[in-house]
């Protein structure tokens, strides 16, 4: 049985494939319809194989460490964002806030045309803070795309599990100690 953390990983797996072939064959419908046709048979003819267990992602054996991660981190290629692959529309807002929300289009909706990603953003009323909050917003994401594992939330992950790590290990070692202390106290 394939657990759901496999089935999570290949179904991001398959969704990145499915998006790198939207930008790449973006010109050529039939080839694209032909990919992702190809792309569906083999996920359904060739499902994947029993394999011994890959080692668990968890706080025993984190993938990098925190300073490899952070490394990694500050050397990785952020994406551009060219004016000519945003397509960028306004739209009325909704929600509470009153006239000044719901007469206006302040509501920024970005769509990557290389990737097909789209943002919505509607945080404040203002139309030209909306446009900077949906381009970050963008850029996350892409950045999520192209270096996956690399992110800032990534790296605030890895932070948060290298210091239950070391409280932990250290728990352990006290607790080490006072076991030793106490044989040695009752011998």
């Amino acid at each position: 049985m394939i657990s759901t953390e496999a089935q999570a990983a290949a179904r991001a797996a398959y969704r990145q494939l499915f998006r790198a072939a939207n930008a790449t064959f973006a010109g050529d419908p039939p080839v694209l319809l032909a990919f992702r046709s190809k792309m569906r048979q083999d996920a359904v003819q060739n499902p994947p194989r029993k394999q011994p267990p890959a080692p668990a992602l968890d706080n025993k054996s984190p993938r990098m460490s925190y300073s490899a991660l952070k490394v990694a981190h500050r050397n990785r290629v952020l994406p551009e964002l060219k004016k000519e692959d945003i397509e960028e529309s306004f739209v009325r807002g909704s929600g509470p806030g009153g006239q000044s929300v719901n007469k206006t289009e302040n509501n920024v909706q970005l769509l990557h045309r290389p990737t097909g990603l789209r943002v919505s953003c509607h945080e404040t009323r203002s139309l030209a803070t909306n446009r900077q909050l949906a381009r970050r917003l963008l850029l996350e994401k892409l950045d999520q795309m192209h270096n996956p594992g690399l992110t800032k939330e990534s790296l605030v992950q890895s932070k948060m599990q290298e210091r239950k790590r070391q409280r932990r290990r250290k728990r352990e070692k006290k607790k080490r100690a006072k076991e030793e202390e106490e044989r040695s106290e009752s011998s």
